[in-house]
């Protein structure tokens, strides 16, 4: 029985070859060069698993970054097989609570999707104003640029200290009536809750990749960050390609790090040296960077291994 094929979005390599090591026992080279060049792997596969000489095979073929990433899809395709063979993947149910949850180790979520990046959330937020008056401008072009003409010219045709004041009044009064519109019309923040939103976000989110998966029947969700570095496209090609919100399953196989457990309350430290005066401190951001990035009730939260859709 063949497995279906993948589409990777996503695979940390780091993490494949440190759990492939362990199970398959001696897993532990793989392609360093990103250039060319001919590698041979003679190493036997001694564990249990009947494809080491599969795996040995193909570390003896040419190697090039490309190919590089042809031998990552089959090594976690084993990986994955042998995972659930042995009963440490889990394949979450609709019968699961954040509390069954706990219990497991690496699991396996499917569902629809939501690509969350926060570092364009941050541009979309730096950029918001002068995008929103664009907007307005080409809504209103003619309007705006007959304004602006006639007000050239008119200066132009008048040397009167108080003509031109009331001229360039003019122009004032209409720049605020375009703002009043953009805000009613939502294209326009204010440009100190843009400073201080902004100040928030990136202390608060740091420019994150975010990925959720909210399987059906389930009434929590599955949350991840990303690690950039593993992702096949980019995060711009990823929302062009499948939307943000997904109309397609994604499959995300990874590690429960935060599933439910109530945390108990810190013991306060005596300030009577400077290491316990750290502590305290220490203690005070735990709690400010739950506002943050606490786990939501109705979550959990992945490190993730591997993001594919299945064809």
């Amino acid at each position: 029985m063949g497995q279906n094929i993948k589409s990777f979005i996503y695979l940390d390599d780091y993490k494949l070859y440190s759990l492939s090591s362990q199970l398959f026992q001696g897993f532990t080279e793989y392609i360093i060069s990103e250039n060319a060049a001919s590698l041979t792997e003679e190493e036997s596969q001694k564990g249990m698993f009947a494809s080491g000489k599969i795996m040995s095979d193909l570390l003896k073929i040419e190697k090039a970054s490309a190919e590089k990433k042809y031998l990552h899809d089959y090594a976690f395709n084993l990986l994955e097989t042998e995972l659930t063979n042995r009963g440490i993947l889990y394949a979450i149910t609709p019968e699961d609570t954040t509390d069954t949850i706990q219990t497991k180790g690496i699991v396996k979520i499917i569902g629809r999707a939501v690509f969350n990046d926060y570092r364009t959330l941050q541009s979309t937020m730096s950029h918001f104003n002068s995008l929103g008056e664009s907007f307005g401008y080409f809504q209103h072009k003619e309007e705006i640029t007959t304004l602006n003409d006639i007000a050239s010219n008119a200066l132009k045709s008048t040397n009167d200290r108080n003509q031109r004041a009331k001229i360039k009044n003019i122009k004032q009064q209409a720049n605020k009536a375009l703002t009043s519109y953009l805000q009613k019309n939502g294209l326009h923040i204010a440009e100190n809750d843009i400073k201080h939103m902004l100040n928030i976000m990136e202390y608060g989110f740091h420019g994150e990749l975010e990925f959720r998966v909210s399987p059906n029947e389930l009434p929590f969700q599955f949350s991840a960050i990303l690690n950039r570095e593993y992702l096949r496209d980019t995060e711009a090609q990823f929302v062009s390609k499948y939307s943000r919100q997904t109309e397609y399953d994604f499959t995300m196989i990874g590690i429960v790090t935060q599933s439910g457990k109530t945390m108990e309350p810190l013991a306060e430290h005596i300030p009577n040296s400077l290491k316990n005066a750290c502590l305290n401190l220490s203690d005070k951001l735990t709690n400010v960077e739950k506002f943050f990035l606490g786990r939501l009730d109705n979550e959990c939260i992945i490190d993730p291994i591997a993001i594919y859709r299945e064809l």
